[in-house]
């Protein structure tokens, strides 16, 4: 047990255990993850927990490699008690995406098949096929992950593959858009309700015409005196922002400046970011620094024009602008480091990795030393991920909804 727990707690990171079945035999070959892959000797003690045609076995691996004989249908980690990342060979995969899953397991598969695509350790399709095999899923938590997971590829692939993307969440979607529907239900749970919202969110900003158009018809109704369900609120603002302009734009900030309750406000400023015209999203970034926003909401602005697919660079060039407002503003706080992190969120180059390396180099921010570091590497991340996987994203996307 001694030498078991030193292993693990006197070593830094944890490891990927990679699985093969062939003639009965299962091979497992552990290494330690990273995100940018080096070579490295770590090993641990790890207890591996197997399920054989649904009967749970245990091995101790204390080795780089092992071997176990074995029959039938095999599912590692089941539970998600180990603390390491599974990557199955493509004949388990394939087999686990077609079974009938439980919760913990599912959450966990795509847990990992998420990441090690981020680390290159598999192609996307691997990620774009699970998820796509979660389509009937009805779990309001399976779907959060997932959500927050292809939003996060999206950053790095929308530039090109826009029409792509969307058609491939406007088809992931449909099911629970059908069981959702707009309207709540008396037999919704809570979870359903935050899961709708999610749900119109998504698909209209995938350009799905019956969710833009009725977020549009109610953003119209509302501006008349009806109310907005408030649950779906930020939904109507934000799509009815997206598909319109400068009108709707005014419309809004109007509504903002005028609102006394900061919930609200909150809601009307992000829909300011998810405009699609430049000009828009450049007055909203000047509005941010105005004095109709608190310092302290400024960063929802920032964000959502981080993250936004038609900004480009403006967030990292307006922050490199304003710089000396917003080091008087932020310097000394957690706001720092998580306004840094929004301007770069969607870099993806070198070039940008060595702009944001030499602007820091030159603009000393003792509070964000270590979230620096982290954005250097996730850029490299996203560049790595872009490299290996772009050339075959299209057709990939476009074979698993066919």
């Amino acid at each position: 047990v001694k030498k078991m727990m030193d292993l693990w707690t006197r070593q830094t990171g944890y490891p990927i255990v990679s699985v093969k079945l062939k003639n009965n035999k299962l091979k497992l070959e552990q290494e330690r993850f990273f995100y940018l892959k080096k070579k490295n000797k770590q090993l641990w003690y790890i207890p591996i927990e197997i399920y054989v045609n649904g009967k749970k076995e245990y091995y101790l691996m204390k080795t780089k490699k092992a071997e176990i004989n074995v029959s039938g249908n095999i599912s590692i980690n089941k539970s998600q008690v180990g603390f390491y990342r599974v990557k199955y060979d493509n004949n388990i995969f394939n087999k686990l995406i077609k079974s009938n899953l439980d919760f913990t397991e599912k959450l966990g598969l795509l847990n990992d098949v998420y990441a090690l695509c981020r680390g290159c350790y598999l192609p996307l399709e691997n990620f774009f096929r699970l998820a796509y095999s979660y389509r009937n899923e009805t779990n309001h938590t399976i779907w959060d992950d997932l959500s927050v997971s292809l939003g996060r590829i999206t950053l790095s692939f929308s530039d090109k593959y826009k029409n792509e993307l969307n058609k491939f969440k406007i088809k992931l979607f449909s099911n629970i858009f059908k069981k959702l529907g707009l309207e709540q239900k008396p037999s919704d749970k809570h979870t359903d309700i935050l899961l709708r919202s999610n749900v119109l969110g998504i698909l209209g900003s995938a350009e799905h015409k019956e969710v833009l158009n009725e977020a549009v018809k109610r953003f119209d109704e509302f501006l008349k005196g009806k109310k907005i369900d408030p649950n779906l609120r930020s939904v109507v603002y934000g799509l009815a922002a997206y598909n319109d302009g400068k009108e709707v734009f005014n419309k809004l900030k109007e509504l903002y400046i005028k609102e006394k309750l900061q919930e609200e406000k909150i809601r009307l400023l992000l829909s300011l970011g998810d405009f699609k015209q430049k000009e828009l999203l450049k007055e909203t970034l000047e509005f941010s620094l105005s004095k109709h926003v608190r310092s302290q909401d400024t960063i929802y602005l920032i964000t959502a024009i981080g993250v936004s697919d038609y900004a480009d660079n403006l967030a990292w060039e307006f922050l490199k602008k304003n710089w000396k407002e917003f080091y008087k503003r932020y310097s000394d706080s957690h706001t720092m480091p998580n306004l840094i992190k929004a301007c770069t969120l969607r870099f993806k180059t070198l070039d940008k990795l060595n702009d944001v390396k030499e602007y820091f180099k030159k603009h000393d921010v003792p509070t964000a030393k270590l979230a620096i570091r982290q954005i250097l590497e996730i850029i490299q991340v996203n560049y790595n991920m872009v490299k290996y996987n772009e050339s075959k994203l299209k057709d990939w996307l476009s074979n698993i909804i066919t």
